[in-house]
């Protein structure tokens, strides 16, 4: 049977892929005197195919150093438009450029031989040279910046650059000497470097604040694309659960989402009525901005009924992450649209995004606050660049990643300069071996698990296929491990905690459509981020298989695997700790619940 157009475009785009990490490697050995017989040889293709895909060196050569120079220069550009300090975005972007060559050390011993072989072309130099004064004039203004606001240390800004740039081409000399699979080893964490700023000065902990509210996030009913997130909405177990929520997990305040309005007020209600605080979260995704708005002073409506009724225990939010959940911020009609468009990262970086946001953020302050009399925020991301003056809270979705892990608690920090209390609206990570590394990106999981059952045919978006390669398998299959889980969270609580952060909202107590199964390799529930892992019930397992076919439909894949014979031994399932609950408390669960008791 021949190959689809697109199976021969999936294999071209893979061997291209693959000539490029084997020049990578030669070209870092052996610089430009490599040649194409030693690509193809590292490669392990001919050379007439290497050719096929490339007509010389020179031109594999060129497309390595672009990509050297896009990585390293593209967080300068990102940086700008991240919340917080100056002293705080200073040390994230030269914790994202260590992590950069430590990731590809191959690039730094490329740029290298560029900028030191005479025999380069100087066109190649360039490119080099003007990627490196973009990030040395960020770099610089940070450093006046933060020199202003007292974060860095009073010296000369150019000789702080000077030492700064001392020890980025200090590394990069030290590469070359080193073999590139043992180099990434050698690059320090951005903490040692990051002390000649002297950092612990611009986040010194004077402990004015503790984490004063401890919460969970709980989903009433989130719907993206048309899949709902809670298939069944039953008062009686929302109201167990959140009594088990305040009394077992130790919460004293809940953050409830989702759409329905009525699944909203039944929950908060409740809620409130069990002494719990709530911070309501209505959220309709991918709609046009007047309807929003419209739903928005509803929720408003809702919202100042329970006020009136509950004083003080009731606080609204207007949204949450509209540049990805929200239309008319940047371009696509909904989340896959916008995460798929080419130049969605590129306009962020531009910070095309935060002067829409602003303006509908300024309406639907307005909108709600003609009927709400209590306190509003809104909960972000940290690439937008919000206007917190028209906020009572700064509320922000935050989560830990290998990329930011010694920089985390700076982050968190950097949000108090609104001089506002803080909120941090979601954090966690999911629980398998690696999910650490990746944060709130760790659901991608799911995508290489349904890869390895279509057996490699899924086309995995490019930028989760490169977050799936440091994810490590056992024979064959992703590893559960609930400790990561667990350890993640109560790390990031005490970072909060020391960090003067007003609250948190481990994201999130519970995940229906997420299905645990003892085969790893049908464990969907190693993708969420919930406390508890959850069993398929009986009266919506069929509703959540069609939903998960509906999804891979967008993914390009027209017919997902029927699991549903994987799963007819945890089909109805209770759990043994609650047995009326269709789920059973993760590590993390527990993890949880004891740190918020000693609080």
């Amino acid at each position: 049977m021949p190959r689809t157009q697109e199976a021969n475009e999936k294999i071209r785009t893979e061997q291209r892929e693959k000539i490029l990490n084997a020049a990578k490697q030669v070209f870092a050995r052996k610089g430009r005197a490599a040649t194409m017989a030693d690509v193809a040889a590292e490669a392990g293709v001919s050379q007439g195919l290497a050719y096929r895909y490339f007509k010389s060196k020179e031109a594999i050569f060129t497309t390595l150093i672009k990509q050297a120079t896009e990585s390293g220069g593209g967080p300068a550009a990102r940086i700008q438009q991240i919340q917080g300090t100056p002293g705080t975005r200073l040390a994230l972007l030269i914790s994202y450029i260590l992590e950069d060559r430590r990731s590809n050390p191959g690039y730094s011993q490329i740029l290298y031989q560029v900028l030191t072989d005479d025999s380069t072309p100087n066109d190649l130099k360039q490119i080099v040279m003007r990627n490196g004064k973009i990030i040395q004039d960020v770099m610089r203004q940070l450093i006046v910046e933060g020199q202003t606001a007292g974060e860095i240390a009073k010296d000369d800004p150019d000789e702080l650059m000077v030492a700064l740039l001392a020890c980025f081409e200090g590394l990069m000399k030290r590469a070359t000497m080193l073999d590139p699979k043992d180099a990434k080893n050698h690059f320090p964490d951005a903490k040692i470097i990051l002390r000649m700023l002297k950092p612990e000065i611009i986040f010194e902990n004077k402990g004015e604040k503790r984490l004063n509210r401890k919460g969970v996030s709980y989903d009433v009913g989130r719907v993206m694309m048309g899949s709902q997130w809670r298939p069944k909405f039953d008062p009686k177990q929302v109201h167990r659960e959140l009594e088990i929520i305040k009394n077992d997990l130790h919460c004293n305040t809940v953050r409830i989402c989702g759409l329905d309005l009525k699944r909203l007020e039944v929950a908060a209600e409740d809620a409130l009525t069990q002494g719990l605080e709530v911070w309501l979260s209505p959220e309709m995704w991918d709609r046009s901005q007047e309807e929003t708005l419209a739903y928005l002073k509803n929720a408003a409506e809702v919202a100042e009924a329970m006020r009136q009724r509950f004083p003080d225990r009731v606080l609204l939010s207007v949204g949450s992450e509209a540049t990805l959940f929200s239309q008319g911020i940047v371009e696509g009609e909904n989340f896959m649209q916008r995460m798929n468009n080419p130049t969605f990262w590129m306009n962020i970086q531009a910070g095309k995004h935060n002067d829409p946001l602003n303006k509908f953020l300024s309406k639907a302050c307005q909108a709600v606050r003609q009927t709400f009399k209590g306190p509003i925020t809104y909960f972000s991301v940290p690439f937008e660049k919000v206007d917190w003056s028209q906020f009572d809270f700064v509320g922000v979705d935050l989560y830990r990643d290998a990329r930011i892990k010694n920089i985390f608690e700076k982050m968190a920090r950097g949000y108090l300069v609104y001089k506002k209390p803080v909120m941090i609206g979601e954090f966690g990570c999911c629980n398998y071996r690696g999910a650490d590394l990746l944060g709130g990106s760790g659901f991608i999981v799911v995508y290489g698990m349904m890869n390895d059952l279509l057996g490699g045919k899924l086309t995995v978006p490019s930028p989760f296929a490169e977050m799936l390669k440091v994810i490590p398998k056992v024979d064959g299959h992703y590893v559960r491990d609930e400790g990561v889980q667990a350890r993640e969270v109560t790390e990031e609580l005490a970072i909060f905690d020391s960090a003067g952060m007003e609250g948190a909202f481990v994201f999130t107590f519970v995940s229906p459509t997420s299905a645990y199964n003892d085969d790893p390799r049908f464990d969907i529930d190693l993708g969420s981020f919930s406390l508890v892992k959850s069993y398929p019930e009986k009266d919506t397992f069929k509703q959540i298989v069609a939903e998960s076919a509906k999804q891979a439909k967008e993914l390009g894949i027209d017919t997902a695997p029927d699991l549903s014979d994987k799963f007819a031994n945890v089909i109805g399932k209770h759990g043994t700790t609650y047995p009326n609950m269709p789920w059973e408390p993760k590590e993390s669960f527990r993890a949880v619940a004891d740190y918020y008791a000693k609080r």
